[in-house]
């Protein structure tokens, strides 16, 4: 007799949620590889993908072990790879703590390179 599993729909998502990284305002000309060949240093990524939004580019990292979102959530806001910035945050981080991160943000662009 075969057996039925009923899922709980609510209960996967919290569980991606607990290993998934955001990574967000990656420029256009900037290729999913590098992007990802750069994160797997934190941790083994299980599953990758990136969107667009505008004029900037979002990754979702999903990370075998949740631990490394931990890790991202207490150490690292923001990170620069190459030659520009992006923002970091888990999936799962609460509005207060996502508000918070967002409360002391300034992000400068389009400044020409000679500019020290």
């Amino acid at each position: 007799m075969a057996s039925i599993t009923i899922s709980n729909s609510r209960h996967n998502y919290q569980v991606k949620a607990d290993h998934t990284a955001i990574i967000r305002d990656i420029p256009l000309s900037y290729r999913s590889e590098t992007i990802k060949q750069y994160f797997t240093k934190y941790s083994e990524i299980t599953r990758f993908s990136m969107t667009t939004f505008g004029l900037w580019q979002r990754a979702y990292m999903v990370y075998k072990d949740s631990s490394t979102i931990q890790q991202l959530k207490t150490s690292l806001w923001s990170l620069n790879i190459l030659d520009f910035s992006v923002w970091i945050h888990p999936l799962n981080l609460s509005k207060e703590d996502f508000d918070e991160r967002e409360t002391y943000a300034l992000k400068l662009t389009g400044l020409p390179f000679s500019i020290t």
